[in-house]
């Protein structure tokens, strides 16, 4: 009589069930807020565009982030340094492409998009953009982030404490 199994028989693994990531509401987004790269939609290959508002305390310059997105390899992130706006993206470990608007002001209705032929960021009714060195080559693995760059900066330049002021809207849209 054979008390044990005589063949090795292994039980498939159970597959977690992920629960389903809700996309970002963004009229809800706030400073300090941190959202799974998964909630937004994949943005490799696609063409995408940052909207966001910033209010600025009264006698103080622009400094710190807005929001980024991704880290050390694939990203993009939106801050102000030196009386400065600044949109950072990432298309490879190597590869940072930045451009800077000069003298943002206090109130801030910002633009700022990445196509397959432009890098741009507009800031009311002025604009400055430069040629692209492409899309990102795929989607961003580290989280969304409001006001911060939680682990890898997608911007090593970028300052590490969030934007100086009130942000009032945020949208990114991914075509």
């Amino acid at each position: 009589v054979t008390l044990y199994p005589t063949t090795n028989r292994k039980q498939p693994a159970r597959r977690k069930r992920k629960s389903p990531v809700k996309p970002v509401q963004w009229a809800e987004a706030r400073l300090g807020d941190t959202y799974a790269s998964s909630s937004l939609p994949d943005m490799s290959g696609k063409p995408f565009t940052i909207e966001a508002t910033v209010e600025i305390e009264e006698g103080k310059k622009p400094h710190g982030i807005i929001v980024a997105h991704g880290g050390s390899s694939v990203g993009y992130v939106l801050y102000a340094r030196d009386n400065s706006l600044f949109f950072s993206v990432r298309i490879g470990t190597n590869s940072v492409q930045k451009i800077a608007f000069g003298s943002p002001g206090r109130k801030m209705e910002i633009s700022a998009s990445l196509t397959g032929e432009t890098l741009s960021l507009r800031i009311g009714g002025k604009s400055v953009e430069v040629k692209s060195r492409g899309l990102l080559k795929r989607h961003p693995q580290e989280s969304l982030c409001i006001g911060s760059d939680d682990a890898n900066p997608v911007d090593p330049e970028a300052p590490r404490t969030r934007i100086n002021g009130l942000l009032s809207t945020l949208n990114v849209t991914v075509r």
